[in-house]
């Protein structure tokens, strides 16, 4: 789509870098989408480049957006997504996990092999993350009895922890859930490079990770078929 003043939106995005105090990949990546609206492929290209290389963005869905077309077969782009899909373990054996859940016991991921499983990294202060919690619901209730399963790894830092156990217990969460009061410094997160949320994985029967980051519709699809080829095993 077509934006009437790109012009200001760079000097907007450009002034948010210099000013935020915490150097996220997502400012990069806006001052990236200016130069895409402003017909600026090279630019564009090397914020992209910077936001992954500099500062470790690795949410690959998030350049499925239209606008990306500007910049989509450029092969250092295509290079770019080939990077990040290696580095995120799409198609090898999802990275395993110990994790101490709400009720104080263990969870140790590939003890959950034989099932589809979702492991689904979120925080109460994410309002993306509280919106896809009805999808969630839906697909637990859903699939649960024909082997999937959720592992939600909860991202408040320890003094929000009354208020996530609260929100869990006010919205009946059916599934697994971990909260280590740590952040982005919980160890499943740092052990899947999690630098942004929601962060919804995707695991097969066999211990494959095969999605990340799927949403709505989407994930449904992908929960549904991966669902459907573990019962024809």
């Amino acid at each position: 789509f077509k934006l009437r003043r790109p012009q200001k939106l760079l000097e907007a995005t450009m002034l948010l870098e210099e000013i935020s105090e915490e150097k996220t990949p997502w400012n990069y990546l806006k001052i990236a989408d200016a130069h895409i609206f402003l017909g600026d492929k090279e630019e564009a290209l090397r914020w992209v480049e910077k936001a992954v290389h500099e500062r470790g963005f690795r949410k690959y869905k998030a350049f499925d957006r239209d606008y990306y077309d500007l910049i989509r077969d450029d092969p250092r782009f295509v290079r770019l997504l080939e990077e990040i899909i290696k580095d995120r373990g799409i198609g090898r054996p999802a990275k395993d996990f110990t994790a101490t859940l709400i009720d104080g016991s263990e969870l140790t991921l590939s003890s959950l092999r034989g099932r589809v499983t979702l492991i689904d990294f979120w925080a109460t202060w994410c309002a993306p993350c509280i919106k896809e919690l009805p999808n969630l619901k839906e697909l637990y209730s859903e699939f649960h009895s024909r082997g999937f399963e959720i592992v939600s790894i909860g991202l408040d830092e320890k003094d929000r922890l009354d208020m996530a156990r609260a929100f869990i217990q006010e919205n009946n969460l059916p599934w697994k859930v971990s909260l280590s009061g740590r952040g982005y410094e919980d160890e499943a997160a740092s052990l899947y490079n999690v630098n942004g949320l929601p962060s919804i994985w995707l695991i097969d029967g066999d211990g494959i990770l095969q999605h990340q980051d799927l949403h709505g519709d989407e994930l449904r699809a992908a929960v549904e078929q991966m669902v459907k080829s573990d019962d024809t095993r």
